[in-house]
């Protein structure tokens, strides 16, 4: 058995700046709702890996789950 961990995809529209940290918990709370930019591809290996993968299994987290999307399409 092989398992692969892979990082979800640039978030979209993520504040860079600073912030407080009584602003903390807004922040994460935007950072989780966040999408994926699709400013690159997904990497070589990560495509191989998946094409050579019985299944894929992502977290509930939109970032995660499009970033899935996009890996397993970008394999076929």
């Amino acid at each position: 058995m092989r398992i692969v961990l892979v990082r979800h995809g640039k978030p979209s529209g993520v504040d860079t700046r600073p912030i407080s940290g009584r602003d903390l918990g807004r922040w994460v709370r935007h950072y989780d709702e966040s999408g994926i930019t699709k400013e690159l591809p997904p990497p070589l290996g990560a495509r191989e890996a998946t094409s050579a993968a019985g299944c894929v299994l992502v977290s509930d987290l939109l970032r995660a789950k499009q970033s899935a999307a996009w890996l397993v399409a970008s394999t076929g």
